[in-house]
């Protein structure tokens, strides 16, 4: 863990040189901008008022320090969150293979389009889909995998006339926008669940298919104060609910959405189990304004939060044919 620090001592470091650098470009720039500004006011035979000069003349010197320092600060953070990412998750995945999990990660790998799509939740029609961080393996005989998930599809017409106009301000890329982002994972169950099971956080409409359950008669509860308190259940079997959701996996389930916030998403569906975290940021990042224990902590906290649901879908155990 020691070469976490090192290189985060690296680059605070040349951080530290840059700013003494952007003050040198910012004073040069301030100059420079002011023999231009000057420049400018002969040419169009403006009248030359100092307090005019000067201000124009600092506003190109901060822009001009900032940019700099800025750019600068984005490429070594950037590097930073590359190498450590790796390093870090890759660390953390030999120990839980130590304690006997199987495991793997894989930096530029994903869930398939074709598994992400599976559970039915998400219309199909795409133009852009990505993927990172893949962690994939074994737990209790489980397959598992979880990733970060980027998805977006293009609009058109009048959709698509507003979304170019809102392009500064929002997250698009060209005409496409954002349908998810976030962090999807999969795990294929021991037992096959022979009616679906949606699960879904308070309070979040945005999937349509999901808004639309809310207007049925399958709303179950399970009792469990906390869990209601924070999850919508929609199943036409109420007696397959309550064996699906122990009150360990509903636990799990509590903390997941507590430490992700309210876009989340659940569904048992024949022998998948499937769980979408919708972020506004993607999983798995170091901070470079963190230390290496601060980073390691963050990363591996997240990471368990998902392996950890995965420990507690015994099926099984609960009933031998669920759904029957």
């Amino acid at each position: 863990m020691k070469k976490f620090d090192t290189h985060r001592k690296k680059i605070g470091d040349k951080l530290i040189v840059a700013k003494f650098i952007a003050l040198i470009v910012t004073f040069v720039a301030f100059y420079v901008g002011k023999m231009a500004v000057l420049v400018c006011c002969a040419h169009y035979g403006v009248v030359r008022d100092p307090r005019v000069v000067w201000l124009y003349s600092a506003i190109i010197a901060v822009l001009s320090g900032f940019g700099f320092y800025k750019s600068f600060k984005n490429d070594l953070t950037k590097r930073f969150i590359e190498t450590e990412k790796e390093q870090i998750s890759q660390y953390f995945v030999s120990k839980l293979n130590k304690n006997g999990f199987n495991c793997q990660y894989k930096s530029l790998a994903s869930i398939s389009p074709q598994d992400f799509f599976s559970s039915e939740i998400y219309d199909f029609s795409y133009h852009f889909y990505s993927g990172s961080d893949l962690f994939m393996g074994y737990c209790d005989g489980k397959k598992f995998q979880f990733c970060n998930v980027l998805i977006k599809k293009k609009q058109s017409g009048l959709e698509n006339i507003f979304t170019k106009v809102q392009t500064f301000f929002s997250d698009t890329l060209g005409d496409k926008i954002t349908i998810f982002r976030g962090i999807c994972l999969i795990c294929e169950l021991k037992t096959e669940v022979n009616s679906k099971i949606f699960i879904i956080s308070k309070n979040f409409d945005e999937i349509s298919y999901l808004f639309s359950l809310k207007n049925s008669a399958n709303r179950q509860m399970t009792g469990d104060a906390a869990f209601d308190e924070l999850f919508c259940i929609y199943c036409g079997d109420e007696n397959l609910v309550r064996r699906a959701l122990g009150p360990n996996l509903r636990r799990k389930l509590v903390n997941l959405r507590k430490k992700f916030g309210e876009k989340i998403t659940i569904v048992f569906r024949e022998r998948r189990f499937f769980i979408y975290v919708e972020r506004d940021k993607l999983g798995f990042l170091p901070s470079i304004e963190r230390t290496k224990s601060q980073n390691y902590a963050a990363i591996s906290s997240e990471i368990m939060s998902f392996i950890s649901v995965v420990t507690e879908l015994n099926l099984a155990e609960n009933s031998v044919n669920l759904g029957e």
